[in-house]
């Protein structure tokens, strides 16, 4: 139901589910997904309630909760008590010892701090991520995000060090491992000021793995190279999307 726009429709097909398993409500994926739905029809309160339902489980379930209110208060601005709610969520991962889990959770942080001014402190949190990433093994999908992190900080040495990380574990059989290797090489372009490059890599991408956050770099990619037409495009296509930033 969601897929095809009927949020309504999907949240009513939820509530029936759940009514038949209400475990599953607080199952990490399913409760992120159906709080939502809340989100994406303006009903943030309830999207709050049903993310709160996580905070009674084990140690992983409230990471998931703290995750997710942690993002709703960045989709409503409140980037302070997202960063305090991420907060929790890095104690969480620390009780369960999912060390990928932290390393996501201190990336969104330096993020947000990135967004908010607080230069200082994201780069301190930012040097925390790194620690981890040189010492765990991190999914590709999550090195992606901190290359971009890293391109954003126009920080070279940082988004080359990722780039060669994920073109070692980028599986041979994966599009989107290999749209992600893409999106970095394009990034690398953008920062070396090789526009034409860079909207290569970021087409490429999309070809490989037709997202809407692939849609969106192909959409800054044509924007770079002023052509204003095709990037115009690309995001309306984005902001017409009824699907939720989770």
């Amino acid at each position: 139901d969601r897929s095809q726009g009927d949020l309504r429709g999907a949240l009513a097909a939820s509530a029936r589910a759940f009514a038949l398993d209400p475990a599953a409500e607080t199952r990490g994926s399913l409760n992120n997904e159906y709080g939502g739905i809340y989100l994406s029809l303006g009903l943030y309160d309830s999207a709050a309630i049903v993310f709160r339902k996580m905070l009674a489980g084990d140690a992983s379930q409230r990471s998931d909760g703290y995750q997710s209110l942690a993002f709703l208060d960045a989709w409503l601005g409140k980037y302070a008590l997202a960063v305090s709610h991420l907060d929790s969520a890095i104690v969480m991962d620390r009780a369960s010892s999912d060390t990928a889990n932290e390393a996501r959770h201190r990336l969104f942080i330096a993020e947000l701090e990135r967004s908010g001014g607080a230069a200082s402190e994201s780069r301190a949190d930012m040097a925390k991520f790194m620690t981890i990433f040189r010492s765990t093994y991190l999914e590709p999908t999550l090195l992606l995000w901190a290359g971009r992190s890293a391109a954003r900080r126009d920080d070279r040495r940082m988004l080359g060090e990722i780039r060669d990380t994920l073109a070692r574990r980028a599986r041979k059989e994966s599009l989107s491992d290999h749209a992600a290797l893409a999106d970095l090489d394009g990034e690398i372009a953008r920062l070396d000021g090789r526009p034409s490059d860079a909207r290569a890599s970021f087409a490429l991408a999309l070809t490989l793995d037709p997202t809407e956050f692939e849609r969106e770099m192909a959409a800054t990619g044509a924007f770079a190279e002023r052509d204003f037409t095709t990037a115009d495009r690309l995001f309306r296509s984005l902001a017409n999307s009824l699907s939720c930033c989770y």
